[in-house]
């Protein structure tokens, strides 16, 4: 699954934004104003950027994104001509070279600048607080439920 972001060179404030990920079902809340509201669940990420278009080069400006997992096989290592280190763990360059620029070797050490570490703890602390907004919308799903099933109930005293 991808989807592409376009910027015409032209307008410069169009942005889209967008959830990319899996539908897992639909559920219910309430608003402000105690109306039902539906809503539908989404597991989203990880998304990776799959590729990037440029006004030099392609005349519009687009980052497509795809969601799922990646076959590591089908990875290159690439050489870039001028690397910059944008962020902690964000290397940014144009290719350097035609085709791959080398392999992966299991127990070399990765040298790109990036904090492994941060990402780490950064997609935990990401994951916990969209898993911690799933357990909340279960929550108001079974509370609802309850409800439902009260409606009318009779209880004596």
């Amino acid at each position: 699954m991808a989807a592409s972001f376009l910027s015409s060179p032209k307008d410069t404030s169009r942005v889209s934004r967008g959830v990319l990920g899996e539908k897992l079902g639909m559920t219910q809340v309430f608003d402000e104003n105690n109306r039902m509201v539906p809503v539908t669940v989404v597991k989203a990420g990880p998304c990776v950027v799959t590729q990037i278009r440029t006004p030099d080069k392609d005349g519009y400006s687009a980052v497509q994104i795809a969601y799922g997992a990646v076959d590591p096989r089908k990875l290159d290592v690439v050489t870039l001509a001028n690397p910059r280190k944008q962020g902690d763990d964000l290397v940014t360059g144009s290719p350097g070279g035609a085709g791959p620029a080398g392999s992966v070797r299991s127990g070399a050490l990765e040298g790109s600048g990036a904090d492994a570490t941060r990402s780490m703890v950064d997609m935990i602390k990401s994951q916990r607080a969209f898993e911690a907004g799933q357990k909340v919308i279960q929550t108001i799903d079974e509370t609802l439920g309850k409800a439902v099933t009260q409606v009318g109930t009779v209880t004596g005293g």
